[in-house]
């Protein structure tokens, strides 16, 4: 079984373009068999059919869609810690840029030692709330362009 996790590690290479259509097939089929509260229910032949719960199902047909469109996918368990420097390159930002976000307090972290390991859940709220104050930023600069423009 390692095998066939090492030949289908996408986090490590880009889907082909046969696994890229391959997901978005599976994705459409799944979200086709989802029942109206969301959960996933397959037919598994013989064996009757598995019924998957719908924060669970929203994850796989994310995976799916996010193979599809040849995203590199992985699995890290929410409770991991990663390092600063693979902080920083999850935000994309300089890596003295991130030890001023720990240093200021954005971030929560725990020293260890003269390192740093800085929480994945603690760094991806960070990320989503970053992304969103950009959103709503771009949101009333484009509104203020158009005032602009309409004058």
């Amino acid at each position: 079984m390692k095998d066939a996790v090492e030949a289908t590690d996408f986090h490590l290479r880009r889907p082909s373009p046969q696994e890229m259509t391959s997901a978005t097939d599976a994705a459409a089929a799944l979200e086709r068999m989802r029942a109206n509260d969301g959960t996933l229910v397959i037919q598994a032949g013989d064996c009757g059919s598995v019924k998957i719960d719908p924060a669970i199902a929203d994850q796989l047909i994310e995976l799916l869609e996010r193979v599809s469109i040849g995203s590199m996918v992985g699995f890290v368990p929410a409770n991991s810690r990663v390092t600063t420097h693979q902080a920083a390159d999850i935000l994309h930002v300089p890596h003295e840029h991130l030890m001023k976000l720990l240093e200021d307090g954005e971030i929560l972290h725990l020293p260890s030692g003269y390192l740093h390991r800085v929480s994945l859940v603690d760094l991806m709220k960070y990320k989503a709330c970053r992304s969103r104050e950009r959103s709503i930023a771009l949101g009333e600069l484009a509104q203020l362009g158009q005032e602009w423009g309409a004058s």
